[in-house]
């Protein structure tokens, strides 16, 4: 509004002072590239020619931006217009056709085409890769094949070139090469790779352990052994007179004590020596030196041989080591009564005053003077000067005591084992004389061969003594044999002549490091030094051992226990060698009826020894 007036003011598409005219905005064509341009109210609208766009036509239409192309196909916008530049699978202005890529069999190998929508998928058969499955598969890679095996590839697989020792698929197998070894002597095989060991037991050496170690290489057989070698050992094969493993020890052949009688033995090599006790001699000093040969017993006295030594059995009246002094009875015997003492043929003498008698002149002149009474009997004064009494002793009976036992015809008298009854007049007994391998009153005592000389006889000649009924025999050590039951004999081996006598061979036992003497018929003895006369068969009586003399004539009886005599024929010695003792003024008698000593009693006494 104003003062002088009003002005309108138009809409948009109007114009006038009164905006009475429509306004036309297509009159200056504003729409191009043959774009139609159409008013309206307020301007004007442009209808574009195909392939532009804009308002007012000014650009070229984009036809590809709604993406017309399908399946993944590329829009390339050209003047109104575009093309298709479709993916690979597909066809068609749009792409909107799904090619079958598999109709051109674009796999290879035999792979099977799988066709799919925006293309195909090859399945490729073992060993083979890639889209067309055009690439083989290097199946080596990784290397499968073990312990340095060469990997050898192939279509779908491949195979393993192992190395010698090994097998298997992919050479995992250590090929067992002790299979059929040839390992000997107990050898433990070693399996290695592509080979074998042998460990060899102890003695064996060489690739099979066939190879036998010498141990005699490294051994030591001393004093001259030979080395004999064996498996993982040796032995040494020692001379005579060594032992132990090296043959180092001296063998002590004193060891088995083989000098006898407390003899010393001195040991030598492969040999002994021994220095013989006082009254031996012989190699083992088992050889009684008969010192009677050298000596004299004076004055009818015997030698009796003794070990060592001699001892004199001297005559009646007699005494002293040699039998050269005379017995002097005086000095120990006292007559009585003023008797006076003598000695006469060997023994004390009492020469009795008037009205006296006795031994000792010790009684006085009666009815029993002399002694009426015999065989020992007692007298005893009767009230007058001529009676008496006797009082008879053991077995003896009779007013003098004159009877005693039967003879051997009457007194039933049984002699046992071969003995034989004797009638000894001289004490009017029956007594039964024995053989040789018996004794006692009725010879039913057998008589120990091996203990009777004192020295077991088997000793000397290497056995045991067994006592027999009539004699005795030897059971031999080991290594031994009996010869005749009374010797055991060793293996005989050659040596030189040594010190036997009567020229004999000597000969050796192997068990004993000592020697013994073959003897020639007629001798006998360690040494032969013995003729067989003198003590074959055997003199001495009652199991009496004989000795013989030198020569082979003479011999020597040592007597067991009671016996007694030049053959040990009498029961107990002499007076003399008895030692026996009469009490009570009894004097000894010698007997020489049965060989005993007895004593002859006094008036008063009686017994064995009064």
């Amino acid at each position: 509004d104003r003062r002088n007036g009003y002005t309108c003011t138009c809409p948009s598409g109007y114009l006038g002072d009164y905006c009475e005219i429509r306004r036309s905005f297509c009159q200056s064509a504003p729409c191009y590239n043959g774009g139609t341009c159409q008013d309206e109210t307020n301007g004007y609208n442009c209808t574009c020619s195909e392939g532009y766009t804009g308002e007012r036509c000014e650009q070229q239409a984009d036809e590809c931006s709604s993406s017309p192309c399908l399946n993944g196909g590329t829009c390339t916008d050209e003047l109104n217009g575009y093309t298709c530049q479709c993916a690979q699978g597909f066809e068609g202005p749009l792409c909107e056709v799904d090619m079958d890529e598999c109709t051109s069999v674009p796999c290879q190998n035999g792979a099977r085409c799988v066709d799919g929508k925006d293309g195909y998928k090859c399945l490729c058969k073992a060993g083979w890769f890639g889209d067309r499955c055009q690439n083989n598969t290097d199946d080596c890679m990784p290397n499968p094949c073990l312990n340095n095996g060469t990997c050898v590839d192939s279509i779908g697989g491949y195979r393993c070139q192992c190395l010698p020792g090994y097998g298997g698929s992919i050479c995992q197998v250590d090929i067992d090469d002790c299979e059929g070894n040839t390992c000997r002597n107990g050898a433990r095989c070693v399996d290695g790779i592509d080979g074998y060991s042998c460990n060899c037991t102890e003695g064996w050496a060489g690739t099979f352990c066939d190879e036998d170690i010498d141990d005699c290489l490294a051994a030591t057989c001393l004093n001259g052994g030979v080395c004999r070698d064996g498996v993982n050992s040796y032995t040494c094969d020692c001379p005579r007179g060594y032992t132990s493993n090296d043959c180092s020890i001296d063998i002590d052949e004193c060891e088995s004590s083989p000098c006898l009688y407390n003899s010393t033995c001195v040991d030598g090599i492969n040999s002994y020596t021994c220095n013989c006790s006082t009254g031996y001699t012989g190699g083992n000093c088992s050889v009684n030196i008969p010192d009677c040969g050298a000596q004299t017993c004076s004055n009818g006295g015997t030698c009796i041989d003794l070990v060592p030594g001699f001892t004199c059995s001297c005559a009646v009246g007699w005494t002293g080591p040699t039998c050269a002094e005379q017995y002097q009875y005086c000095q120990t015997v006292q007559c009585r009564n003023g008797g006076t003492c003598t000695t006469q043929n060997g023994r004390h003498n009492c020469t009795c005053p008037d009205g006296f008698y006795g031994e000792l002149c010790q009684f006085a002149v009666s009815s029993c003077r002399p002694n009426p009474c015999q065989n020992g009997g007692r007298c005893t004064p009767g009230s007058g000067r001529n009676g008496y009494t006797c009082q008879c002793r053991g077995p003896f009976a009779g007013t003098n005591c004159e009877t005693g036992r039967q003879s051997c015809a009457g007194s039933g008298t049984v002699c046992l084992n071969g003995g034989t009854c004797v009638d000894d007049n001289g004490v009017g007994m029956a007594r039964c004389h024995c053989t040789d391998f018996y004794y006692g009153k009725t010879c039913h005592k057998d008589i120990n061969e091996c203990t009777s000389g004192g020295v077991d006889p088997c000793l000397t000649y290497n056995g045991v003594c067994q006592d027999l009924p009539q004699g005795y025999r030897c059971t031999c050590n080991p290594g031994f044999v009996n010869d005749g039951d009374t010797r055991c004999k060793g293996e005989i081996w050659n040596t030189t002549n040594g010190e036997c006598y009567n020229t004999v061979t000597l000969e050796a036992l192997l068990m004993h490091p000592f020697a013994t003497c073959i003897c020639l018929g007629g001798f006998y003895g360690e040494l032969c030094q013995f003729a067989v006369s003198s003590c074959r068969p055997n003199p001495c009586q009652n199991g009496g051992r004989c000795t013989p003399g030198s020569g082979g004539n003479g011999y020597t009886c040592q007597c067991r226990g009671p016996f007694a005599g030049t053959n040990c024929e009498t029961g107990r010695q002499s007076c003399a060698g008895s030692g026996t003792v009469c009490l009570n003024g009894g004097t000894c008698v010698d007997d020489n009826g049965v060989g005993m000593a007895r004593c002859h009693c006094t008036d008063f006494y009686y017994g064995k020894t009064c």
